[in-house]
């Protein structure tokens, strides 16, 4: 912060030059005349982001612990969600476009919550698509399944129904894989995920096992990609900061 020097003469003494600012304020005051001055508009204009934008603890909070990604040369980002969740349906077509969109060094991907067993069900499907190669085509089907149509895919039957009508998984494949060994090590992986990640509802997304974002702290779901943007940015500069450093030894 710049301070300001005043040089007296010597024929005006400190009482007076109080007074002339104590005036000088007051008629500001009266008259509305609130305008920036150069120094103050220089000053908030070369605020840090940080303090001028999104703020941990307001927008956005750091775990605990950080959580080791995936892959660690990308920076990570992870929507927690459920096809149990109306909010997650609302949001799907927005984070879809912004996945679209983002860059070679993010890596984003998704992982379902396991918060009672109907979820945890929808969890297994989730980790059967991926398994099948035909999340691409369940994927949305889920979601207007049970929101649009009200049917419980979380039981088994209606789930490889679903997958045979969307899919053209046979019933007997779907049953094969969902009930297998890697799919529901795959889903109590993500049970152990969620708890490190101290989910509390969905949809939430992780940046780089470091910071949780949900619709509370950042407004709204749509400004929840605005944080992730802001926060991907600090973890890229901060990445480019560390490369430099050692660069530079």
């Amino acid at each position: 912060m710049k301070q300001l020097t005043l040089v007296w003469g010597k024929g005006l003494s400190v009482s007076i030059a109080v007074f002339l600012l104590i005036f000088s304020t007051s008629v500001r005051a009266q008259t509305g005349d609130v305008s920036e001055t150069p120094s103050s508009a220089a000053s908030e204009a070369a605020m840090p982001l940080q303090t001028a934008g999104y703020q941990e603890g307001v927008n956005y909070e750091r775990l605990p612990v950080a959580v080791e990604a995936r892959d660690p040369s990308k920076i990570e980002v992870v929507e927690v969600f459920s096809y149990a969740c109306i909010h997650c349906k609302t949001f799907e077509p927005a984070v879809e476009a912004w996945a679209a969109e983002v860059a070679d060094d993010i890596d984003f991907y998704r992982m379902p919550a396991t918060f009672n067993q109907t979820w945890t069900s929808l969890a297994q499907g989730y980790y059967t698509a991926e398994a099948l190669g035909v999340l691409d085509q369940v994927h949305e089907a889920m979601f207007r399944t049970i929101h649009d149509r009200g049917v419980n895919v979380a039981d088994p039957e209606l789930m490889a129904q679903l997958f045979e009508a969307a899919a053209g998984v046979p019933p007997a494949q779907f049953n094969q894989v969902f009930n297998s060994f890697s799919v529901r090590s795959r889903v109590q992986q993500a049970d152990a995920r969620g708890r490190v990640y101290r989910i509390t509802g969905t949809p939430t997304m992780i940046v780089d096992g470091t910071y949780r974002v949900d619709a509370r702290m950042a407004g709204s779901h749509e400004n929840m990609l605005e944080v992730v943007d802001f926060l991907v940015e600090q973890q890229r500069s901060a990445g480019q900061s560390a490369a430099g450093a050692e660069a530079g030894q």
